[in-house]
């Protein structure tokens, strides 16, 4: 999941896709899948478990066999939330293989979370909207977005995805899974072992989102980014760039937030335009460029040179990293709608349903205006509400209908928590803090990784993960090694001279 994400979602015609009605059948049948990679199957569950004979939902499920037929299966459990199971688990079947290889030979199971995949959640009132949209128009476009899919719409959360997978562990006939969740699937993952402890054998949380879901200033958030933004530098890597990226950071941030930085801006197609970047119609566009290099080592190795160069007048490197072009991504690979109406439902927002957006917007404000601005250096409170999607679930119209419950993972369930050590949205200090209240947890950083660490193929990782799967505790230095693959990135010229 991310924290800061901007709505691109490729518009499409059905409000609320892949929802009949019926009943489930006793036992999924599996088959070939299309490609014949791997072994498919559907299963059924209620739309609403307080109405079980009304419409319901189909789960598309992928499995891989392994080399050991008696071992415990692992479920793999994607992000988001809205991102669909095997279509976006980086590496796809092969990937799965993969991970059965360094798990002991298991079986390996991918799932559909309900919303996405074959049952896609998708809104066109967010099909145009892009970083630069204002957020005002987001919200109006939420508000849309809501009504669209309607009253099914509080059907859509962690709960109910939870309960959902206790369903297909019993339609499979497994006593016992081990999982492995990714970003948001880490809240599914760990809400589940909370709820059936007894029924987890491992439990594994690569980039894990907060046990208690997110809060509205994600004041953590920069906390990591003042030490990826030192990281990134260590060992002489802005030599030539800067002596003090937090500085440099701190400078541009608040000269954004008076006016914009002018730059030049190539599109898909490779024309080049004049573009501003940030300013006041803007903000949070500085945030977003560092966070999105959470997932691409490149924009984050530019990030120092892309400051130093907006310093001097040009923000061309920061638009590239930010980027503005509408995803042509198929909601069935990434629902926005179904990240909506999870994330907008059931987080901590200063608000209650009933209250008017008036009333929201001024709650929200004054979450903001109570912290210090130490809590958002080298960042600006216009920086965090401008990037942060609370401000756009201003325009959802339920308002924490859904809570993950409290307290930590239980000590019956064995637990390896991979943080990247670069990684903002998902935190290592968010790491720690869950492995304190978790006695069976333990942490183990994964130096110069950013965010979903898995997808890095880092051969710690997979020496981390055969020893957690053959029972024993993985050291928390085994991925303290890393030298930086990305070449040095300078300031770029300003002009042929």
């Amino acid at each position: 999941m991310s924290k800061l994400r901007h709505l691109a979602v490729a518009g499409v015609a059905l409000a609320v896709a892949g929802v009949s009605t019926g009943v489930a059948s006793a036992q999924p049948s599996f088959s070939s899948c299309a490609d014949g990679s791997a072994e498919c199957a559907l299963i059924d569950v209620p739309l609403d478990r307080a109405a079980p004979a009304g419409a319901r939902v189909p789960i598309a499920i992928t499995r891989v066999r392994g080399t050991s037929p008696a071992a415990v299966p692992l479920v793999t459990l994607t992000g988001g939330p809205g991102q669909a199971g095997l279509g976006s688990l980086p590496g796809g079947v092969a990937a799965m293989r993969m991970i059965s290889r360094i798990t002991g030979g298991r079986d390996v199971i991918s799932l559909d979370q309900r919303g996405t995949g074959v049952s896609a959640l998708r809104c066109l009132a967010i099909g145009d909207a892009g970083a630069s949209t204002p957020q005002s128009s987001l919200v109006a476009a939420v508000f849309s977005c809501a009504n669209e899919i309607g009253p099914a719409r509080v059907n859509y959360t962690t709960r109910a995805t939870v309960q959902d997978l206790e369903q297909v562990r019993q339609e499979l006939g497994l006593d016992r899974w081990g999982m492995l969740g990714i970003s948001y699937g880490t809240l599914v993952g760990t809400t589940y072992a909370r709820q059936h402890p007894a029924r987890v054998d491992r439990l594994v949380l690569d980039s894990p989102v907060p046990l208690e879901g997110e809060d509205a200033t994600s004041t953590e958030l920069f906390a990591a980014a003042r030490r990826v933004l030192d990281e990134i530098c260590d060992g002489g890597g802005c030599a030539g760039v800067t002596r003090d990226p937090i500085a440099d950071t701190r400078r541009l941030a608040q000269r954004l937030e008076r006016r914009p930085v002018l730059g030049i801006e190539v599109d898909a197609r490779g024309r080049a335009r004049r573009a501003a970047f940030g300013g006041p119609r803007a903000q949070g566009a500085l945030l977003q460029a560092l966070v999105n290099g959470d997932q691409n080592a490149t924009a984050r190795a530019a990030s120092p040179a892309g400051v130093r160069s907006a310093l001097r007048g040009d923000s061309s490197m920061l638009l590239r990293i930010t980027g503005d072009e509408p995803s042509s991504e198929s909601p069935r690979r990434q629902s926005d709608a179904l990240f909506l109406a999870t994330i907008c439902q059931e987080s901590a927002v200063p608000w209650t349903t009933g209250d008017p957006a008036i009333a929201r917007r001024a709650a929200l404000r004054g979450v903001f205006d109570a912290q210090p601005a130490s809590a958002f250096a080298p960042f600006t409170a216009s920086d965090a509400w401008g990037a942060d999607v609370w401000p756009i679930c201003i325009g959802w119209p339920e308002a924490e209908t859904s809570r993950p419950p409290a307290g930590g993972i239980p000590e019956s369930v064995p637990t390896m928590i991979l943080v990247g050590t670069e990684d903002i949205r998902t935190p290592l200090e968010a790491g720690r803090r869950i492995a304190t209240v978790s006695p069976s947890a333990r942490v183990v950083p994964v130096r110069g990784a950013g965010h979903s660490v898995l997808s890095e193929e880092r051969r710690c990782v997979d020496a981390a993960m055969r020893t957690f799967f053959n029972g024993e505790t993985a050291s928390e230095a085994v991925c303290d090694r890393f030298s930086r693959d990305e070449p040095f990135i300078p300031i770029p010229p300003t002009g042929l001279g």
